[in-house]
């Protein structure tokens, strides 16, 4: 049943309960996967065909517009619904966070009354503990002016100088905004605090419970012979890596060979990261939740536990790996003639850097080590150097 179909029955089933809908009510009549029927929900949300007030579903009203918060260079807040700035009411201001997706009525002079958040853009944020004018402890959420308060359980033990994590109360049905204190993360004074702040702000952190170590623990720290078996094998090849100096988790690995007919066959090793991380695994709901690493200065906030991402998800030199690869046959013209897509298994032969490769590509001068590489890292070139001309127009612009 494609997708189209399954938000059909969806839809018509909250319909048929005409506002009454609950998450559980829909999934009783709907035999699917939680994630799935989560994501479908949200998709429908954002796509303006559903509503939901509290932990009910119902049909999109149609005096109802949708829309993304704001903000101009003043601070002043906006919605931006089918192309136009509505000004928010300024009952709602300090109210949602920039990004927010809504929904809202128009009331008196144009303005937009909010009726509901559709998603928060963040639920949760970092503060620093302050004085304010009347000498009393607030909160001042990082990159904002407003400033916000507690309840009084969770202020008495706070200081100024905190530099604290707050949630969001997640209510899509709209009766202000409250917040609900998390953990304190350091003193303004602690040493590297700024990046932490501004990381866990945007929802990075290197902190996982025990459900989830147990979980990293229980993985394997080498390729199983059993795991190869039905596995293209790419071990034999001269593979490798490219990526910045300081790279420890290389999640991609490459090599090109010239054929007799003139086409260049390019292979692209991608790490199986989902061979080891299963759907519904406490791993796998982290993952989702930050959706890529961050990397600041000299710091890395990992979506993977450094274990997995640095281990037996990368594709360190000399070490067995699976992976799948995506295998394609590049013509003279730049037209991809043939590809291909299979699980495989590779030992790459070395990790390089980009400066190094530079020192092949652009001034002809590799370093000893990369020597052997120098011919596979040409022919790379060459694939590459084909494909950007087939896409260069006469006005000497890429056009995809």
């Amino acid at each position: 049943m494609s997708e189209v179909e399954l938000q059909n029955i969806i839809i018509n089933i909250i319909n048929i309960e005409n506002g009454k809908a609950s998450f559980k009510s829909i999934s009783k009549k709907i035999d699917m996967d939680r994630y799935k029927l989560e994501s479908i929900l949200e998709k429908l949300k954002l796509d303006g065909k559903i509503l939901q007030l509290g932990n009910k579903y119902m049909p999109f009203p149609s005096d109802l517009m949708m829309g993304e918060v704001v903000a101009s260079l003043t601070g002043n807040k906006y919605i931006i619904s089918n192309s136009e700035k509505i000004p928010l009411s300024s009952d709602f201001f300090d109210n949602v966070n920039i990004g927010d997706i809504v929904t809202f009525r128009l009331a008196d002079k144009g303005t937009a009354s909010l009726v509901s958040i559709v998603t928060r853009d963040r639920k949760n944020k970092t503060c620093e503990v302050i004085l304010d004018e009347n000498n009393k402890l607030k909160l001042r959420p990082f990159n904002s002016k407003s400033l916000i308060t507690l309840d009084k359980e969770s202020m008495k033990d706070l200081y100024v100088g905190d530099i604290v994590l707050v949630e969001t109360i997640p209510e899509t049905d709209f009766e202000g905004v409250k917040y609900n204190f998390i953990k304190k993360i350091g003193r303004t004074t602690d040493p590297g605090i700024a990046d932490t702040a501004i990381a866990v702000n945007f929802g990075f952190d290197n902190e996982y419970d025990s459900e989830y170590m147990k979980e990293v623990y229980s993985l394997p720290t080498d390729v199983k012979e059993e795991e190869i078996i039905g596995r293209a094998d790419y071990r034999g090849q001269r593979s490798f890596t490219i990526d910045g100096s300081y790279t420890k988790d290389m999640d991609d690995g490459v090599f090109g060979e010239m054929l007799p007919n003139g086409n260049i066959r390019v292979y692209v090793h991608i790490a199986d990261v989902s061979h080891y991380i299963k759907m519904g695994s406490r791993i796998f709901e982290r993952a989702c939740e930050k959706t890529s690493s961050l990397y600041m200065n000299n710091t890395v906030f990992h979506m993977l536990h450094y274990i997995i991402s640095t281990g037996i998800c990368s594709l360190n030199p000399d070490k067995d790996r699976l992976t799948k690869t995506v295998t394609m046959d590049i013509d003279p013209k730049g037209n991809i003639v043939n590809y291909n897509i299979e699980k495989s298994v590779i030992r790459s032969r070395k990790k390089m850097v980009y400066e190094e490769v530079d020192k092949i590509i652009n001034d002809d001068n590799p370093s000893p080590d990369y020597v052997p590489f120098k011919k596979d890292l040409l022919v790379l070139y060459d694939a590459a150097m084909r494909l950007e001309n087939k896409f260069t127009t006469v006005n000497g612009k890429t056009d995809f």
